[in-house]
């Protein structure tokens, strides 16, 4: 096991999959594979990733380090830089999660645009055939009844009480034969 250093401002990902914060340093147990990459070899070379424990920050003659920070503001930029790391991790899991939100709502809408279109037949809401007129009996009074559609108009002749007894419970297919056996001369 080799103890490597990430020296960038962002987490940086190697082939093992393993990831190494900004200004961190871990373990990687299987450096001798990792190593021969040809990006991890660009990034030794830039110096981006270093072997071994990092050096403590040089102080200056007034207790700045190489970045001119003070002790407690070089404490403060590692606090900065574990957070921001955090962050960023956190927000490529929300983008992630983004993402898998999106391609579900994509299959969603995919799948009612395909029931739409393949009509009700299939399920869908395409067309609808026309709703079916509604048929009452209207007394005309002196024991004299008619047929009257939806919107009261008389669709057949002047009918007896006997004749239109039981209208009501019929389905619509049997009152829509009874009008067509009585319409008006």
């Amino acid at each position: 096991m080799t103890d490597i250093t990430n020296n960038s401002g962002g987490p940086i990902g190697l082939p093992n999959g393993q990831v190494i914060q900004p200004k961190a340093t871990v373990d990687v147990q299987d450096w001798d594979d990792q190593s021969g990459h040809v990006v991890v070899k660009a990034w030794l070379k830039a110096k981006v990733l270093t072997t071994g424990k990092p050096a403590e920050p040089e102080q200056t003659g007034d207790g700045r380090d190489e970045n001119g920070d003070t002790p407690e503001m070089a404490e403060m930029r590692k606090r900065f830089d574990a957070s921001y790391a955090q962050a960023a991790g956190e927000i490529e899991r929300l983008n992630g999660e983004l993402a898998a939100r999106d391609a579900t709502i994509m299959e969603l809408q995919a799948s009612q645009a395909s029931q739409a279109s393949a009509g009700p037949a299939a399920g869908g809401e395409g067309e609808q055939d026309p709703p079916k007129p509604t048929f009452s009996v209207k007394d005309k009074g002196r024991g004299w009844f008619a047929i009257v559609d939806a919107d009261g108009n008389e669709v057949t002749k002047s009918l007896r009480d006997d004749a239109v007894e039981g209208f009501d419970a019929k389905s619509d297919e049997d009152k829509a034969a009874f009008v067509d056996a009585n319409k008006a001369d």
